[in-house]
């Protein structure tokens, strides 16, 4: 951890892209720069909140907390959603009368699709938000466990890896950001690990 009483020479270390100062042991330094503690703590607050009460980082902990289990839930249910027709190869290819390797052309369109949303699912949520881009995620999800459950043909299983391949997306590559504009630098490495485990519950 850093202290702000630095001599010049590791005062411009700080210019490293990725750098942040997160422990201030001058108070007086602190203050006079304008940046916010957590109460009680040395702990420089990063990024600093603003004064808009709706800034996700000004939420309360039980709010955090909520949006965050929300979040870990989604992941490990639409990365199981993805994942668990592996052991059901045998099964699935008496089903739909198809061999091993046409199963697996669905299991590879379904991971292309997987590419394609998490390609798309940044610039998307930031033209409309996360929460949107979440709530179709989710849809296409449900919508995909429909065409798999609803109708037993290799086409159907095919619509199921394309529209659940484009619903896993997001939360491989959106949930990290959401985490980070939820919490604190000092605070997302744990989040981000619950998550991790979370995704890997899923899968």
């Amino acid at each position: 951890m850093f202290n702000l009483e630095l001599d010049k020479t590791v005062k411009n270390d700080y210019a490293i892209p990725g750098t942040a100062v997160i422990i201030g042991k001058d108070v007086d330094e602190v203050d006079q720069l304008g940046l916010l503690r957590k109460k009680g703590t040395d702990i420089i607050l990063d990024p600093q909140p603003s004064s808009d009460p709706n800034d996700p980082l000004n939420w309360s902990m039980p709010r955090k907390l909520l949006h965050f289990f929300l979040l870990c839930f989604i992941a490990a249910t639409v990365a199981a959603a993805s994942a668990f027709n592996g052991p059901l190869y045998t099964e699935m290819a008496l089903v739909y009368g198809v061999s091993y390797s046409e199963l697996n052309t669905a299991t590879a369109i379904q991971f292309l699709f997987v590419a394609i949303g998490c390609y798309f699912s940044q610039p998307l949520a930031n033209k409309f938000g996360r929460r949107p881009v979440y709530l179709v995620s989710v849809m296409l999800s449900i919508i995909a466990s429909l065409c798999f459950g609803l109708k037993l043909t290799q086409g159907a299983n095919y619509a199921y890896s394309i529209l659940n391949g484009l619903s896993v997306g997001p939360v491989d590559s959106l949930v990290e950001v959401s985490i980070c504009d939820v919490f604190f630098l000092h605070e997302q490495g744990s989040y981000l690990a619950i998550y991790a485990l979370a995704l890997g519950i899923g899968t």
